[in-house]
C-alpha cells in the first residue's frame, strides 16, 4: 500500500513503537508529522526518516495538553490534510504506579493511566476527527496495551 501524498500524525513518536511506526509510514510515502515531549529525540527521528528518503516534520507536543493538541492538529490541517493519526502514548508500569497493592493505592495513582493513556487518546482523536469530518475522511489508530502481565502476583 502506498501512502504517497498522505499526511499522518504520530503522537509519542519518540517511544519505540511510535518511532518504528513513523519510520514505516514514511517509508511507505507518507509525510509524517511526529510529536512527543523530547525535542532532541524528535530531531534525531526526523534525521533518520530523511536519511532513509522520507519526509517528516517534528513538534514538541504534550498529548494530554488540550490546548497544545488542538493548536498542533489545527496547524497540521492548515498546511494540508490529516489523513491519519496514530496515538502511541503510554508509559512504563513504574511511571504509571504499577505494580501496586490496591489496598495501598491512592486515587491519583489509580487514575494516572486513565489520565495519560485514555486522556491522550480522547484528546488526539477528538481534535483529529473534527478535521477529518470536515475533509471527508481519515483514519485514527490507537495503541492499546496492558501492564497486567508485569504486575506482582499475576500469572506469567
Amino acid at each position: 500500500m502506498s501512502l504517497e501524498s498522505k499526511n499522518v500524525v504520530v503522537f509519542a513518536a519518540t517511544g519505540s513503537i511510535g518511532g518504528v511506526t513513523a519510520k514505516h509510514l514514511a517509508a511507505q510515502g507518507a509525510h509524517v508529522f511526529v510529536s512527543g515531549r523530547d525535542d532532541a529525540a524528535l530531531k534525531e527521528l526526523v534525521e533518520d526518516i530523511a536519511g532513509a528518503g522520507g519526509q517528516a516534520t517534528a513538534a514538541v507536543v504534550d498529548a494530554i495538553d488540550e490546548v497544545a493538541v488542538t493548536a498542533y492538529l489545527d496547524g497540521v490541517a492548515g498546511a494540508g490534510r490529516i489523513d491519519g493519526v496514530f496515538n502511541a502514548v503510554g508509559a512504563t508500569p513504574e511511571q504509571l504506579g504499577y505494580p501496586a497493592v490496591s489496598t495501598e493505592l491512592d486515587l491519583d495513582t489509580f487514575f494516572r493511566p486513565l489520565h495519560l493513556i485514555l486522556g491522550s487518546t480522547f484528546l488526539t482523536s477528538r481534535v483529529a476527527a473534527k478535521h477529518m469530518a470536515a475533509q471527508g475522511g481519515g483514519s485514527i489508530v490507537t495503541l492499546s496495551a496492558s501492564a497486567g502481565p508485569t504486575c506482582r502476583g499475576w500469572p506469567r
